[in-house]
């Protein structure tokens, strides 16, 4: 581990091809003797305390071999150097989280027509970015970019465009996205049929909800839409079955529609599951049973009502947090028989649950967080919940 400023001269190490120096404790800018090292292939300097500004001519510049940079989570700041997108092979490019500024470099990405992933936070850049600068860049598979603040516009309808690229992973979060298109979904999306992993949260994002994303890419594992204004309707192709999906995200959408019955179907092997705050209505779907490998469920603040199905109760033997919380569900808490052995958190406050605290609690002995209020439970607490290890 390394830590202070990084003072050894590295200057004479001319054959140098790659230089891996993440995750230290390292300060100051950027030592001349590294800029110096023109064989280089791969520089990496994330998660340090590197601070200062980027020479505008020189410095990394220098560096034309480069196929991979990384100075992601650390102090830079100033504008980014117009003179990087004479890196002509760079292929990966990490930039995200630090303190850049000034007008975003459209023309730096635009120039760097072999990169194949981009990741990028807004710091404080202002101005705009089209998507469609990056049309041509046929080698791209990754883009990702995270915002702190609205002075950066992003844009993907202005001008329209079918990219070359064919992407694994597309994420915007938080940004200002489509404004002068009524912040509609990004269509060039129609045209991508390789991704593993999608994230558009907290956009505002208008319209009904995409089902064609799911349709058109088999094979999502992450698939995150939270924080939207997608509507109703909210379908599931009965034929489809994502066998690669292992998280599902829709929460904080107003799509006000009917939970799909056969949803577990389409999503055997799922790990996490949340559409809370949707407005779905409905009964339990007793195809959540099939979820094997299901860790985690969050379906509060809908409308569903009915009971929970035995199937359900027998068929997650996996899960660890359930939070059914503010809905209309009514019957007993959990089936009884329920196989619930690794549940560490049960939420059921706010329903219709009626009658004695049954015996579906007995096998999950390792709760450590039970909430039942606000519901119609009488008589006496059983003794066996003193088994709970709460």
């Amino acid at each position: 581990m390394l830590k202070g400023r990084y003072r050894q001269d590295l200057s004479h190490s001319r054959n140098l091809k790659e230089l891996w120096l993440d995750a230290n404790y390292l300060e100051g800018s950027i030592p001349e003797s590294i800029t110096s090292l023109t064989s280089l292939t791969t520089l990496t300097l994330d998660n340090n305390n590197l601070t200062g500004s980027l020479p505008q001519e020189g410095g990394l510049c220098n560096l034309k071999n480069l196929s991979l940079l990384n100075l992601a989570v650390n102090e830079f700041e100033g504008q980014l150097p117009a003179c990087l997108g004479n890196l002509t092979s760079l292929r990966t490019l990490y930039l995200n989280k630090n303190r850049f500024e000034g007008t975003f470099p459209s023309s730096l990405f635009h120039a760097l027509r072999s990169l194949t992933a981009i990741f990028l936070s807004d710091d404080n850049f202002s101005g705009s970015f089209s998507l469609s600068s990056l049309a041509n860049h046929s080698n791209l598979k990754v883009f990702s970019i995270s915002c702190s603040n609205a002075h950066l516009k992003l844009e993907t309808e202005n001008p329209p465009s079918i990219p070359s690229f064919q992407l694994r992973l597309f994420r915007i979060h938080k940004c200002s996205l489509n404004e002068a298109n009524n912040k509609t979904m990004p269509t060039f999306l129609l045209h991508q049929y390789d991704l593993l992993a999608l994230e558009l949260s907290h956009l505002n994002i208008s319209g009904t909800f995409p089902s064609w994303l799911l349709t058109n890419n088999t094979r999502l594992s992450y698939f995150n839409l939270t924080h939207n204004l997608f509507t109703t309707p909210f379908k599931l192709n009965p034929a489809s079955k994502l066998l690669q999906m292992e998280s599902f995200d829709i929460s904080s959408n107003p799509i006000r529609d009917e939970m799909p019955s056969h949803i577990g179907y389409i999503f055997p092997n799922l790990i996490s599951l949340n559409m809370s705050s949707t407005s779905l209505r409905g009964y339990f779907p007793a195809s959540i049973g099939e979820m094997r490998q299901l860790n985690d469920l969050d379906l509060s603040n809908n409308n569903l009502f009915g009971s929970l199905p035995q199937e359900f109760g027998q068929g997650n033997n996996e899960l660890r947090f359930l939070k059914l919380s503010n809905n209309n569900l009514s019957g007993s808490c959990l089936p009884i028989g329920s196989n619930f052995t690794h549940l560490l958190s049960l939420d059921l406050n706010n329903n219709n649950f009626k009658g004695k605290f049954q015996g579906g609690f007995m096998n999950s002995t390792g709760l450590i967080m039970l909430d039942l209020s606000a519901n119609q439970l009488f008589r006496e607490i059983p003794s066996w919940i003193g088994n709970f290890k709460i």
